[in-house]
């Protein structure tokens, strides 16, 4: 027989930060009413949608309009309420759950890396997160991003058998987050790589396991690709990817960015667009043929001025590191949000450090999070973009604490009560069977 199943005291702290993480968060989006929840600065595309895709249009903005503008995961999540009539609250409880699911993943994966109280550290920061309190339920796609991404993590790095069940689960849940947003792309040749070089024995079983994330990729997005070559004659994800890009890498990009919305940037970059420019943009046949040459103007601006592209990307960064609340608010909120997003920053990097005495593991993580900083670099990041990598961040910072908390104990004489530092063992400290158990 295996080992019987048993609820902890630590079972039941998680289950009331679910709880609890869940209604803060419908408490929150409830008390600021349905107008601010209908008027969400630029998100509203969503829900023409998924009004569409109700009506038996497809995925497009509107009867024959732009059907490969956004990806397909979250007007999917909203056309059922759409069909009810029931958009809100019901879509704002579907996502204070998803946001409340983020708080018992956080645990589990914190348990599987290092230890309970990292877990339990980890739970409790990713419950009480100030920004995700109002942001997991606003009318944008972060929290389902969020929350597939995290899932993806879990699956990958779980000790659980069998292995490739959750290899395939994993690629499966990072193919959801891609398609709800295409600026987390990054994700799948990075799981695809971690698992071909740091799973398994040998090359044939690695090769075996890449193959379990690769194929869920394959038929999820690779599926949503050959629809949209189908419609625009090329298999993009979207046709918004040049239009970004264009908007990350033009003259007036830090006209406003990051104090205030990148969107202003774009508006002033359009004002100030040559006449030739302005032309060939009109001239273009199709959304996609817009995108490119907005693409291409991109390029252009980076090929004539590396050195502006380079300190344009090291601000970029910079934003995300430092942990600047972009757009700005006032004085006093972005105090509080640098102290407080700060200091996890500055506690997983201790985690992220001492990390690498565990690499094949942790080395998915940290490709992830380059993969976010290289988008951020060649796009750019608001802090709703910031958000996907804070449940991350929280595991590392819960680690640290724990460690420091362990060193403490040790230094009290209770060494007895925590034996062993959070950080010591990565990869081989598990909860062992009681003694005397059946066999």
């Amino acid at each position: 027989m295996g080992r019987p199943w048993r609820i902890t005291a630590n079972d039941f702290v998680v289950a009331a930060l679910v709880v609890l993480a869940f209604a803060l968060r419908l408490v929150v989006r409830l008390a600021r009413g349905e107008a601010g929840f209908l008027d969400p600065d630029g998100y509203a595309s969503y829900l023409s949608i998924a009004r569409t895709l109700v009506a038996g249009g497809g995925f497009c903005s509107g009867p024959g309009g732009d059907c490969v503008m956004r990806m397909p995961a979250y007007p999917l999540m909203l056309a059922p309420f759409v069909s009810s009539g029931w958009v809100y609250p019901g879509v704002a409880i579907v996502q204070a759950a998803l946001g409340a699911g983020m708080v018992w993943l956080t645990w589990r994966l914190g348990r599987e890396l290092f230890d309970a109280r990292a877990g339990l550290l980890a739970a409790a920061m990713t419950a009480f997160n100030p920004y995700a309190l109002i942001h997991d339920t606003a009318l944008q796609d972060t929290v389902l991003v969020n929350a597939f991404l995290l899932l993806g993590v879990t699956l990958l790095l779980s000790n659980a058998r069998p292995q490739g069940r959750r290899l395939v689960g994993g690629g499966m849940a990072f193919a959801v987050a891609v398609l709800a947003s295409g600026r987390v792309g990054f994700i799948l040749p990075v799981a695809i790589l971690w698992a071909a070089l740091c799973v398994g024995g040998d090359w044939r079983s690695r090769l075996c396991y890449a193959a379990f994330v690769l194929l869920p990729a394959l038929v999820l997005v690779g599926g949503w690709m050959i629809r949209n070559w189908r419609i625009t004659g090329m298999p993009v994800v979207n046709t918004q990817v040049g239009y970004a890009l264009w908007m990350g890498n033009n003259p007036w990009t830090f006209s406003h960015f990051p104090v205030r919305s990148i969107d202003l940037s774009r508006t002033e970059a359009w004002a100030h667009l040559p006449p030739d420019r302005r032309a060939a943009l009109s001239a273009a046949h199709s959304s996609l043929a817009f995108s490119q040459i907005l693409a291409a103007m991109a390029v252009d601006h980076i090929r004539t001025h590396p050195m502006e592209t380079l300190w344009g990307a090291v601000r970029k960064i910079f934003v995300v590191l430092s942990a600047q609340l972009s757009p700005a608010r006032d004085s006093l909120t972005q105090a509080a949000y640098a102290l407080v997003y700060g200091s996890v920053r500055l506690l997983a990097l201790f985690g992220l450090w001492q990390s690498r005495t565990d690499w094949r593991r942790h080395s998915l993580i940290w490709g992830l999070l380059l993969g976010f900083l290289a988008t951020t670099a060649i796009y750019w990041s608001h802090t709703s973009h910031t958000s996907v990598i804070d449940a991350i961040l929280f595991v590392y910072a819960g680690a640290a604490l724990s460690h420091f908390a362990a060193r403490l104990d040790l230094a009290k004489g209770r060494s007895a009560a925590c034996p062993q530092s959070a950080l010591v063992s990565w990869s081989s400290r598990r909860e062992l069977p009681p003694k005397n158990s059946a066999k």
